[in-house]
């Protein structure tokens, strides 16, 4: 069984898996989060034998791209998302992306398997990019700073320390597991028109 479908899984993912091991069946979905990365295989067999104790990344393309033409270019959001829909990075209706829901989603999915937590989607705290402005970016960017739309979740929320990412342009997703043996993993990749490939790749493993 196979899908790409973030919205049912970030819902439904712990009885999903437990309905495939019943039918003797594999659940398969690297193309939900970050498939060309690819996250999901690099947890389950990459990071296996770690403790994950924290992970942060950018997992939506499209509000990275918005920020990243706002940065760069000196555009306003709603010239940068009209962009972002030409080329076909932004949906028509880009509501979940551009409010965070969409990153929350991945969010979800990335806990259960990094923490084997199943937290509820609610429970996920998500601030959007719409209300982000050019002199916004501008005093960031005085700081030395600029401003992300980053996922992180904790395995233990007490000790969570937030950090704050100045690079990764563009439309790039970008992830980082802190484990119990080695430095942090990094990965990035340009975040955008691999879910079909994704989804053929699960289907030929």
């Amino acid at each position: 069984m196979i899908t790409a479908n973030k919205d049912l899984l970030a819902i439904h993912l712990k009885l999903l898996e437990d309905l495939a091991e019943e039918n003797g069946v594999a659940l398969k979905f690297e193309a939900s989060v970050a498939g060309g990365i690819p996250i999901v295989n690099a947890i389950n067999n990459g990071l296996n034998a770690n403790n994950i104790s924290k992970f942060m990344g950018i997992f939506n393309g499209t509000s990275n791209f918005i920020l990243s033409k706002m940065t760069h270019e000196q555009t306003t959001f709603k010239d940068a998302l009209e962009e972002a829909q030409r080329l076909g990075f932004a949906e028509a209706d880009p509501t979940d992306d551009v409010e965070g829901v969409d990153a929350a989603r991945k969010v979800v999915i990335t806990s259960y398997l990094s923490f084997n937590q199943v937290i509820k989607l609610n429970d996920v705290k998500s601030v959007g990019i719409s209300d982000i402005t050019l002199a916004d970016i501008n005093a960031a960017s005085a700081l030395n700073y600029k401003i992300k739309s980053i996922g992180i979740a904790h395995a233990n929320v007490k000790d969570f320390v937030d950090k704050i990412i100045k690079s990764f342009t563009e439309s790039f997703d970008f992830s980082q597991f802190d484990i119990n043996v080695t430095t942090p993993v990094i990965s990035t990749h340009t975040g955008q028109g691999a879910i079909g490939l994704v989804v053929l790749r699960d289907t030929l493993n």
